[in-house]
């Protein structure tokens, strides 16, 4: 819970809730099974999904999108590969 003003100025308590808070020394591929991982399997199981970036500027969020070459790849490139991944161990399954 946080203090916050309302706009008569007067103090109100409000909460939220988050899925998950992750450290800034986690690596983009915990990052990516933590948080995107299962959602492409749903999209595999014919679901729809989104994953939504959402912070101050200069936070991180292109980073985590998009990333760097090799290990420090983003969750798009690693969730590209992931669903190609899982689409050639389906070839029963029409997409």
């Amino acid at each position: 819970n946080i203090r916050a003003s309302s706009d008569t100025g007067e103090p109100v308590e409000r909460e939220f809730l988050f899925d998950d808070i992750i450290p800034a020394d986690v690596s983009q591929k915990d990052v990516f099974e933590r948080t995107c991982q299962g959602q492409v399997d749903h999209v595999l199981d014919g679901f729809n999904a989104c994953i939504f970036a959402y912070g101050q500027t200069g936070s991180g969020k292109t980073y985590t999108i998009f990333g760097e070459d090799g290990e420090k790849r983003g969750i798009v490139p690693r969730s590209l590969e992931y669903l190609f991944q899982q689409m050639a161990k389906r070839p029963q399954k029409k997409y």
